[in-house]
């Protein structure tokens, strides 16, 4: 037997820390080692000398080819329907194996077979060693559920979303992503030199993300508007190379982090914000001839929008107010109340946008006129002994119908109302 396993030692296979044994051309079991005892239960013993396939008993409760097997005979035909997961390098032969425990939980082997040549390269046997990766197996099993579980939630994500790692090549390429670039993620992954900005400029250039990794103050100024959120940066801007006509969009990204604290990338999220901004335009240009019109009316009239900001407050409402349009301009809070009632709450243009029936009823008179409230009270808060007051407020819509404000007129009557007063006193008078 030794003459036939020339060069094989003992020893040495003994040495191996893992569960090792070889058969010889005949497929009689050599050796059987140390770690294979242990592993199998097996004393070397028992097994040394063996044939018919014996090996593989303790394993599938029946004898049948196992690895090593196939290593002398080269059915690679009958070997990849067995083993799914083989991988073959010359005459060596891998392959992955699980075996279901009686619990039902599962071991992970990782299994190498080659033959065994003398001198002259003659095949004389075969060697198979097994090697348990159970640990490993479930380690990778665990992060590839881990991997999916982020990627579900990443694709998830409504805002369009890319990673890059310190390399700056994209790691990861969103749904949304594909959908606002149509550029699908296998034909991005991976890629560097700011390829994935060429969907958005045309051109190979760095993104918001790239800032994270290198800050550039220059290249930070291409940018309408940008600021520092703690590490992150949110920005606006314009891309007019982006689709027909261009467009706005809000961009934040974000270094990442791994476990020791140290940057292994950065994250950025994109946003079309164009009809947004294009509807921000056209109420800006609505209210620039609204505040033309409105300086031009004879009653003092503000308006507000829907967080109920003063956008408007016109000459007349200066001049009853004593506040001029500067120092109102944007005040919400019903600030614009104080100058009337000496405390700040809801004014009839409120009552447009939120309907509410108890601040209704705080005046002495109020009708509805389509969608206008329209209200004739007493002012006793306002002007040396209080002022007669008719008021009348109306949503303002935009060009799609939708509303973004509402409008308030404010008149002076109580000339009116003293000379109606005294015209029936007069009357009165005259009745005597």
């Amino acid at each position: 037997m030794e003459q036939k396993m020339e060069g094989f030692s003992e020893n040495i296979i003994n040495f191996l820390p893992d569960p090792t044994f070889a058969i010889d051309k005949n497929g009689i079991v050599v050796a059987w080692n140390h770690e294979m005892e242990a592993f199998s239960g097996i004393p070397a013993e028992e097994m040394i000398g063996k044939g018919n396939y014996e090996y593989s008993i303790w394993i599938f409760g029946k004898p049948r080819k196992i690895l090593i097997d196939y290593v002398l005979h080269q059915d690679i035909i009958t070997l990849k329907k067995i083993y799914p997961h083989l991988l073959i390098e010359g005459q060596k032969i891998f392959s992955e194996f699980t075996m279901t425990l009686s619990d039902g939980s599962l071991l992970y082997f990782w299994i190498t077979a080659s033959p065994i040549l003398d001198s002259h390269g003659s095949i004389i046997g075969a060697i198979e060693s097994i090697r348990d990766v159970t640990h490993q197996k479930k380690s990778q099993i665990k992060l590839m559920e881990s991997q999916k579980y982020i990627g579900d939630i990443f694709n998830f994500l409504p805002d369009a979303t890319f990673v890059i790692d310190l390399d700056e090549k994209v790691t990861m390429w969103n749904k949304a992503m594909e959908d606002i670039t149509g550029v699908p993620s296998e034909k991005i992954i991976g890629k560097g030199e700011y390829e994935y900005a060429i969907p958005f400029y045309g051109i190979p250039k760095p993104l918001l993300a790239n800032l994270i990794l290198m800050p550039d103050e220059d290249l930070e100024k291409k940018y309408d508007e940008i600021i520092r959120d703690g590490d992150s940066l949110v920005a606006k801007i314009c891309i007019p190379t982006f689709g027909i006509e261009g467009a706005y969009f809000w961009a934040k990204a974000s270094p990442l982090y791994n476990s020791q604290g140290e940057i292994i990338g950065a994250i950025e999220s994109i946003r079309n914000i164009t009809e947004k901004v294009n509807a921000e335009i056209e109420i800006k240009k609505t209210i620039s001839r609204l505040e033309q019109i409105i300086n031009f009316l004879p009653d003092a009239t503000f308006v507000i929008d829907l967080e109920g900001k003063v956008i408007t407050w016109n000459k007349a409402m200066e001049e009853m107010t004593g506040v001029l349009s500067f120092q109102i301009h944007g005040k919400g809070d019903f600030e614009y109340a104080i100058p009337f009632y000496r405390e700040r709450r809801p004014l009839l243009a409120n009552l447009i946008l939120w309907p509410d029936d108890e601040e209704e009823k705080r005046y002495a008179s109020i009708i509805r006129d389509g969608d206008a409230l329209i209200a004739d009270f007493f002012l006793p808060t306002f002007g040396k002994d209080g002022t007669y007051i008719w008021a009348k407020a109306t949503p303002i819509y935009d060009k799609e119908g939708e509303i973004f404000g509402a409008i308030e007129s404010i008149r002076d009557v109580s000339k009116r109302k003293l000379a109606r007063k005294n015209q029936k006193m007069q009357e009165k008078d005259l009745q005597r």
